[in-house]
């Protein structure tokens, strides 16, 4: 092999690492972007979910004294059943609202992370790719 073929190839092999470390760099700054806009939703899931579970506490009070309230207005033992089935009804209702509130938060949180996980992979699948197909 002469010295103009192996200066030849040392240009190549130069230009092939600079090409690729554009690329890297590239792909880092598309994964930090990425990483960035996936804690934001991290965050803006875990905040719907306490804005949830404030929800919940204030309407366990609000529920513990509407029961407490009709237990006053009692008249008769045969009416406490009446009260505490209204009761039992009511946190029902709400808690199984909360509970499908905090599923909507929590799946469409999911398909967020989802989604910003399949793109930061994407420029680097891409690359791994068309290495593939020069070799």
């Amino acid at each position: 092999m002469s010295i103009d073929a192996v200066d030849h190839e040392l240009s190549r092999l130069e230009a092939e690492v600079a090409r690729l470390r554009e690329r890297v760099l590239a792909a880092e700054y598309i994964a930090t972007e990425e990483t960035i806009e996936n804690m934001g939703s991290l965050l803006e899931t875990l905040a719907r979910l306490q804005d949830i579970q404030r929800e919940q506490w204030r309407f366990l009070v609000s529920d513990g004294a509407e029961t407490l309230g009709a237990l006053r207005r009692v008249r008769s033992v045969f009416d406490v059943p009446g009260v505490a089935l209204g009761h039992c009804q009511r946190r029902a209702r709400h808690v199984v609202g909360g509970m499908n509130r905090a599923m909507v938060v929590c799946t469409g949180g999911a398909q967020s992370l989802t989604r910003t996980f399949v793109e930061m992979w994407r420029p680097f699948l891409a690359m791994v790719g068309q290495d593939w197909k020069r070799t």
